[in-house]
């Protein structure tokens, strides 16, 4: 009997050990089965990045020195790939190959970074805000917050007082600018008033100087925690383009900023040091930071008999 005993205990033991390592085997397995299948997700997503993501050519032209049937000054009309997510173009490059060259082309640094951006951080009533010379008559611009209340008299012969903020940009040749903000008046942790403005412009007299941006909550008495302005963007053409194998963007459909949005149309300017002659070939890369490189390859005509040239499509 203590022999039988000593049996059903040992196999026992080597049951419960088997279920403890099944288990164990089994966790690793599972582990492991989560751990691929986040990698083959992740894999899938960068995958359909790389083929989706990026701009196509809509559009490619060249001016035509037509005497000595010649072209250069290219402008490139693009929009998104269909599925892309939004893109900046700032980080875009451009690759042009002729059949002696191959000319890396960049975003004019100076084009874009001497134009201004300032934020200003809990931006209070009360107090006046330098900034940047917008006008161009080179004295920087203020701004500042003003809160102006009204009564509103109902028929009951009762009355209240409201109040409106507005932001005030002051220009010293353009004169005064408002943006209606709203009621920021008793406004606490708990009690607070989302702000969105995208691309506001300041435009006078028929003029646009830049872009207002606030895009935050204001949680204290007339204290916006974030707002930003932009100067507008020197024109880009061929005569703002401070050399060759650079390139400058305007935007021909959609916001004024850099961002390539769905539906929106952005032209690319730029030069090269070599002119292309008739029956010439070349390729065009339009490369982003990440996505797909979208391509154009084709021949300069055979016969130059405009001053403007199309390349493609």
């Amino acid at each position: 009997m203590n022999k039988k005993a000593m049996m059903a205990i040992g196999t026992l033991i080597i049951f419960i050990a088997i279920i403890l390592i099944s288990a164990i085997v089994a966790g690793f397995l599972i582990g492991t089965t989560g751990l691929l299948q986040q990698r083959s997700s992740l894999v899938a997503k960068e995958t359909e990045e790389r083929l989706t993501a990026g701009v196509e050519v809509l559009n490619f032209v060249a001016k035509a020195d037509v005497e000595n049937e010649t072209i250069n000054d290219y402008t490139i009309l693009t929009r998104l790939k269909a599925g892309s997510d939004p893109l900046n173009i700032r980080y875009v490059s451009l690759v042009f190959t002729t059949e002696n060259y191959s000319y890396p082309v960049s975003l004019q640094d100076n084009f874009y970074s001497t134009y201004g951006e300032v934020e200003f951080t809990d931006f209070t009533n009360g107090t006046n805000y330098s900034f940047l010379d917008l006008d161009s008559d080179g004295r920087d611009e203020f701004a500042y917050l003003d809160v102006r209340n009204y009564t509103v008299e109902y028929s009951n012969g009762s009355n209240a007082t409201f109040n409106t903020t507005y932001l005030v940009l002051n220009f010293s040749d353009y004169g005064v600018y408002e943006l209606e903000i709203g009621d920021l008046y008793n406004l606490s942790e708990n009690n607070t008033k989302s702000l969105r403005f995208v691309d506001e412009k300041i435009e006078l007299e028929d003029a646009v100087l830049g872009f207002v941006q606030i895009d935050s909550k204001a949680d204290i008495n007339y204290t916006i925690p974030l707002i930003t302005i932009t100067e507008f963007p020197e024109e880009c053409n061929f005569d703002t383009l401070v050399s060759s194998n650079r390139f400058c963007y305007d935007v021909q459909l959609g916001n004024n900023n850099s961002v390539v949005e769905k539906g929106e149309l952005f032209n690319l300017r730029f030069s090269l040091p070599e002119l292309l002659s008739t029956d010439d070939n070349f390729e065009l890369q339009i490369v982003p930071k990440t996505g797909a490189i979208e391509r154009v390859k084709g021949v300069v005509p055979s016969v130059i008999v405009l001053k403007q040239i199309v390349l493609y499509p």
